[in-house]
């Protein structure tokens, strides 16, 4: 049989995940190229971020093909409560899958709450901020602008129902940033 035998559903994710990151050095190192079956997958560690971070600064240095085959678009800074500063790869696949699960929860927003199309709305899900020790890494270390998680056509409908551009998340500055968003929005 052909790696982990199924050819649908969640074994076929799996699957493309694995071959797609064969020769990654994560993949090397924990042997993706042996794992035939969901018994082998499980010689794969799980791990923290504490695991990661060896691999998460490489990929700062411009390591390619650290984490994953793909093209790390930025990392992207997140905490929690009570753990420091943690960077997230973020590629084009992950991008993709953000949008994925964020068009059923648009779609059922507007279908079941009419009163969405009859006014203007404001957004923010992204912080307008410089991440912390983001002048050192040659991958950027930034938050991902709303508007990326959106698709074209999600874009060109909601433009037209924001109080705010998105185009003002390019303005440079927290206060400028604010400031406009403020003008927008008295607007």
């Amino acid at each position: 049989g052909g790696l982990l035998k199924s050819r649908s559903g969640p074994t076929s994710l799996l699957r493309s995940i694995i071959a797609a990151n064969l020769d990654t050095d994560y993949g090397k190192r924990h042997g993706f190229s042996g794992i035939r079956t969901y018994e082998d997958f499980r010689s794969v560690p799980v791990c923290g971020y504490e695991d990661l971070e060896g691999y998460i600064t490489r990929i700062r240095q411009g390591g390619r093909a650290v984490l994953t085959a793909e093209e790390v678009m930025a990392l992207v800074p997140t905490s929690g409560s009570s753990s420091a500063t943690k960077l997230i790869p973020y590629t084009p696949s992950l991008l993709r899958q953000f949008r994925a699960a964020l068009s059923p929860w648009l779609a059922s927003l507007f279908l079941h709450t009419p009163a969405l199309h009859g006014g203007s709305q404001y957004w923010v899900t992204t912080p307008h901020t410089q991440p912390k020790d983001s002048a050192d890494s040659r991958v950027p270390v930034r938050f991902m602008p709303d508007a990326a998680y959106l698709s074209a056509l999600q874009m060109r409908c909601c433009s037209r129902l924001m109080c705010v551009p998105h185009e003002t998340a390019a303005v440079a500055g927290t206060e400028s940033f604010l400031y406009l968003s403020a003008l927008f929005l008295l607007r």
